[in-house]
């Protein structure tokens, strides 16, 4: 055999030993797969990495969530324990690393007996081959060539440098995709401001996300469930959610990948009374509103408010002394100024001055006192008026 089909036969061995390099990994991987040939190959490689621990078994549990999220932050990549686009290409980058080294370092060799046998249709083969293998490499000698005069057009896949000459743009060993994160542009309640129990309609967008959830936490696992990255939901305001005289929720979307992202959603509190105005206590409005009306009923002075709201309560403090409303619900009783119905009273008054505080509480609403209102009234006055009523 003469030096050319030697030769050739070399190059073709060499040819028939170089391996094709293909992606480890094409599909997504999650948490919650099982008997899965190709998380039992990441167990596998995880487990070579030192960064798992425990059998191959194609189950994607606790303990390989673990390590792909050792794995991702080693990486510098989102460490969410979802094998998404960016974590599989990082994988099939390292794979194809690894594999460039082996070949490298491999002792290629070929038989002479494949070669030996039939030797025309070997040389034929082989020319064959050379060709094949010569052909892009002329080309691209041809076409570096034309780089050194100047250029009317610039070629496709070329930039022109300021004193004329003509580079091919570098081209990356792999891509990988730019990522957007989720964009949250609309979270709103309806109405604003609410009470404990009661249930609001929240109003959210989400734009490049693939799920939301609304919740009471700041932080969840993932992957979760949730609803679409667009819409409206009822939700009831339950007394965990109020803190700091407002209700605080979450809006947390993921994308594909498990990209996160939150907003926070506060609610102000619509308190069922002003508490500087009492009449938001009452139940009724009468004319004994505010600081109550005074009289006088068996002898015995009093003080009149309206019938409160149920689970609302009052209180009458008069010159240090606390009075507690009657059963009846809209009286306070002054059992203790007694006076003589047979004196003779002068002009003068004998003056009491008070303060009504409102109160009210329930397993919704937090304790909510009113400002004091204060009142007062002349027990002359009162006594001659009672007397009056009397008749001489």
């Amino acid at each position: 055999m003469n030096m050319k089909k030697f030769a050739l036969a070399v190059l073709f061995g060499l040819l028939l030993a170089i391996p094709v390099s293909a992606a480890e990994f094409n599909k997504n991987l999650r948490f919650g797969m099982t008997k899965n040939t190709d998380v039992s190959k990441l167990q596998e490689y995880l487990t070579s990495e030192n960064l798992y621990a425990g059998p191959i078994t194609g189950n994607f549990f606790s303990l390989t969530l673990k390590a792909v999220k050792v794995f991702q932050k080693r990486e510098l990549l989102p460490a969410t324990g979802f094998i998404g686009s960016m974590t599989r290409i990082r994988l099939n980058q390292i794979f194809e690393q690894q594999l460039a080294g082996q070949n490298q370092e491999s002792d290629y060799s070929w038989a002479p007996e494949s070669v030996s046998t039939n030797t025309s249709d070997v040389v034929e083969k082989l020319d064959q081959q050379s060709n094949a293998v010569q052909q892009p490499i002329t080309n691209e000698v041809d076409l570096c060539r034309n780089f050194i005069y100047n250029q009317t057009t610039i070629p496709l896949g070329m930039y022109r440098s300021t004193d004329g000459d003509c580079f091919s743009v570098p081209t990356p060993i792999s891509s990988v995709p730019i990522q957007t994160k989720p964009i949250i542009t609309k979270l709103i309640s309806n109405p604003e401001k609410a009470r404990v129990g009661q249930t609001v309609k929240i109003s959210y967008k989400a734009e490049n996300a693939k799920v939301c959830v609304i919740s009471d936490l700041a932080n969840i696992e993932v992957p979760f469930v949730g609803r679409l990255p667009e819409g409206e939901t009822d939700q009831q305001l339950l007394q965990k959610m109020f803190t700091d005289n407002k209700f605080t929720l979450y809006l947390i979307c993921a994308d594909k990948d498990w990209n996160i992202i939150s907003r926070t959603l506060e609610i102000p509190y619509n308190p069922v009374f002003d508490i500087t105005q009492p009449t938001s206590f009452f139940s009724a409005h009468g004319g004994n509103l505010g600081n109550g009306g005074t009289g006088v009923r068996n002898g015995v002075p009093l003080v009149e408010i309206s019938p409160l709201k149920i689970g609302a309560r009052a209180v009458l403090v008069m010159e240090s002394k606390t009075y507690q409303l009657d059963p009846d619900g809209i009286h306070f009783w002054f059992t203790d100024l007694s006076y003589d119905p047979t004196f003779v009273y002068a002009g003068f008054c004998t003056n009491h001055t008070y303060a009504i505080t409102y109160f009210y509480s329930d397993e919704y609403n937090p304790s909510i006192s009113s400002v004091p209102q204060a009142g007062g009234f002349c027990l002359n006055n009162m006594i001659r008026a009672d007397r009056n009523s009397l008749g001489p």
